[in-house]
């Protein structure tokens, strides 16, 4: 919610933004999303022709670049109010989105439009450890030698036995592993780098050259051996394991960096080559487009990017969701705001099917459930049953989900989310954006939290 100023333009995509970058702010009107962009700093509003999660990656880099952002619901109400426009294409607007979603674009002012350019007040680590290069438990991880979202899995694991929620057993692999992998072939590195922010000047250049960067990653750094093995010892023979980006700039107090990088499910740990194939996935991850592109806007140095990676057991639950310890939209910080999905949470964090999830509050002093939305997504994202793929589609049937016709269940489980994450958010001394899953079991669900991270929105 809030006023944007900027030319009304409109276009398909993010991507076909950045390859015809109009050269002052603006105001977009987009056709599609897939919810895992960078949203360019001259973007000053956004109205969507379809449903996004709003804790999608995409939804939480609005608020923490102050962009105002609305979704529509459906094709006739998108265009609808493309309609009523007229002769306000390519001028100055202002665009208002309030709080009950309605959503008005009216004439605006050169005043009004000045540049804001966003410059994050967060700084990367210029200088991080690369000391440590050994697989290590997560309550042994630092965010200087694993990043921020490796040693967070450490907090968590201590604070789960007190705060009634599961952890995901799990272990880290510190900077220096691939500080050390890419050692032999740096002197190239550096000069493809440099050509990245010479070259990119629009976004098929961008993909391009982030595109034969990731190549260079895959051919030249080597996963040791004894990293792969190292990471088999800690878990069970036969389980399944998400391998995930613990860079050192994401995760952190003032910059989240949500969605810039790779996490991949469903890695079986006994086959050392589809672990060895992960740990260098999520390598190559610093160098997607997106990720480049948001490090060149923010100033901060290709090279003084580097990628920990924080590797768990996979927990496949029912549910999964995204909970908010403040909610975001109103800015209420006696509500914790929460978006759930069937599945595995790959469904919240992108745009990869039309639907709305599951939007629920909860106030933190009375304990009422609050329901702005229940789930309409036809399938839900599970586990792959073929061996090395990652996930599948399955068909909902609603009729069968507790969560969906069962009130008195929906409180319940809404309230179990909100004391953990409540008890992460006092644990920590801030407001926490957290990812879990719910697993269906008696007497009660199990909740499990995967992954926490400090809350990031844009000043009012």
């Amino acid at each position: 919610p809030g006023k944007g100023h900027g030319k009304l333009v409109q276009y398909d995509s993010i991507g076909q933004l950045l390859n015809n970058p109009p050269g002052e702010d603006v105001v977009v009107f987009l056709n599609t999303a897939e919810g895992d962009e960078d949203i360019p700093t001259y973007v000053k509003g956004v109205v969507l022709a379809h449903e996004l999660p709003l804790l999608s990656h995409l939804g939480v880099r609005a608020r923490q670049q102050g962009v105002i952002f609305a979704c529509s619901d459906g094709a006739e109400a998108y265009d609808g109010l493309k309609s009523g426009l007229g002769g306000l294409w390519d001028q100055i607007v202002e665009l208002e989105v309030q709080y009950n979603g309605l959503v008005s674009v009216k004439q605006g002012s050169l005043a009004d439009a000045k540049t804001e350019a966003i410059a994050p007040d967060a700084e990367i680590q210029a200088v991080f450890d690369s000391s440590a290069n050994q697989v290590m438990s997560c309550s042994s991880a630092s965010e200087s030698t694993c990043g921020a979202k490796a040693s967070a899995a450490g907090e968590i694991e201590t604070i789960a036995e007190v705060g009634g929620f599961a952890a995901p057993p799990g272990c880290a692999i510190p900077f220096g592993v691939m500080i050390e992998a890419s050692k032999p072939s740096q002197a190239e590195y550096l000069k493809i780098a440099e050509k990245f922010d010479s070259s990119a000047t629009d976004g098929t250049a961008a993909e391009k050259l982030s595109e034969e960067m990731r190549d260079f990653i895959k051919n030249k750094w080597t996963v040791p051996d004894q990293v792969v093995t190292d990471v088999q010892s800690r878990f069970e023979a036969q389980a399944r394991i998400m391998v995930r980006s613990s860079a050192n700039c994401e995760d952190l107090q003032k910059i989240s960096g949500a969605g810039l990088y790779d996490s991949i499910a469903n890695v079986m740990v006994g086959d050392a080559g589809a672990v060895r194939e992960a740990i260098s996935r999520v390598w190559q991850s610093l160098w997607t487009k997106r990720a480049a592109l948001s490090r060149r806007s923010a100033n901060l140095k290709h090279t003084d990017a580097a990628m920990g990676i924080l590797v768990q057991q996979m927990v496949a639950g029912d549910y999964s969701f995204i909970a908010f310890s403040s909610n975001p939209i109103s800015r209420d910080e006696d509500e914790v705001y929460v978006e759930m999905c069937i599945g595995m949470g790959e469904t919240l964090a992108s745009a990869g099917q039309p639907g709305t999830p599951y939007r629920l509050t909860i106030n933190k002093v009375t304990k009422e459930v609050s329901v702005a939305a229940l789930s309409s997504f036809s399938f839900a994202l599970v586990p792959a049953k073929v061996e090395g793929e990652e996930l599948e589609r399955q068909t909902i049937n609603y009729s069968e989900i507790p969560l969906h016709f069962d009130p008195e269940f929906r409180s319940k489980l809404v309230q179990r989310i909100a004391d953990a994450v409540v008890a992460l958010a006092e644990a920590k001394g801030c407001a926490q954006d957290v990812e879990g899953v719910v697993m269906n079991g008696a007497p009660e669900p199990d909740i499990h939290i995967v992954q926490a991270r400090p809350m990031v929105l844009a000043d009012e």
